[in-house]
């Protein structure tokens, strides 16, 4: 009675960016106050994105195109998990579900140096910033690679972790590009000694 149950679409369907999802409540009534306060406080889903949800949790057809997509998923992770680890100063855990991974930089900012010019950094310029992020911004900047950096996903515990959340929700090729940009990225030290020095370092 005190459990609320919570999903969406754009996992389960691969309908990213619909914002589509939903609840279970415990009772009717609940459901109903709180279907008026997430309509009051959030918005409202489109009718076409309604119906589109409903296709896929009605339709027949969506079971054999989800377990094509889980596989395709499974294909992707189970590349890019070898190939991340692969990469001098990176090691890479192989995550259960999801379309990310999570690979640990630390090596890898270490290489570069990362970690001695964030703790050179004054102490407000390093409440700014991580040795992640600068990471981060490197691989971005300097090598065209787009991942995000540990503090996205809460700054509490976040304390000497050194980890990126790379998607793996493109096409595979894709992914070993990006994979290859990671790579040049964490064997560039002197690329990094210029970016300290860039407007775009976010130091």
């Amino acid at each position: 009675e005190r459990t609320i149950i919570a999903s969406g679409h754009s996992k389960g369907f691969a309908m990213t960016g619909w914002r589509l999802g939903w609840a279970v409540l415990p009772t009717a009534e609940e459901a109903q106050t709180f279907k008026r306060q997430v309509i009051q406080t959030t918005s409202c889903v489109p009718p076409f994105t309604q119906e589109a949800g409903r296709v896929a949790l009605e339709s027949p057809e969506s079971y054999a195109a989800i377990a094509a997509m889980v596989a395709e998923f499974q294909r992707r992770r189970d590349w890019v998990v070898p190939a991340l680890n692969e990469i001098p100063g990176v090691t890479c855990r192989t995550p259960q579900g999801a379309f990310y991974v999570f690979p640990n930089i630390r090596g890898a900012c270490e290489r570069l140096g990362v970690l001695a010019a964030y703790d050179a950094l004054h102490e407000d310029a390093k409440r700014r910033t991580s040795p992640s992020r600068l990471f981060q911004l490197f691989a971005l900047y300097h090598h065209g690679v787009a991942v995000l950096h540990r503090e996205s996903f809460g700054a509490r515990g976040a304390e000497g972790e050194h980890y990126v959340r790379l998607s793996i929700a493109t096409s595979i090729d894709t992914l070993r590009e990006g994979v290859a940009r990671l790579a040049a990225a964490a064997d560039d030290r002197e690329g990094f000694a210029r970016f300290l020095t860039a407007p775009e370092s976010g130091r």
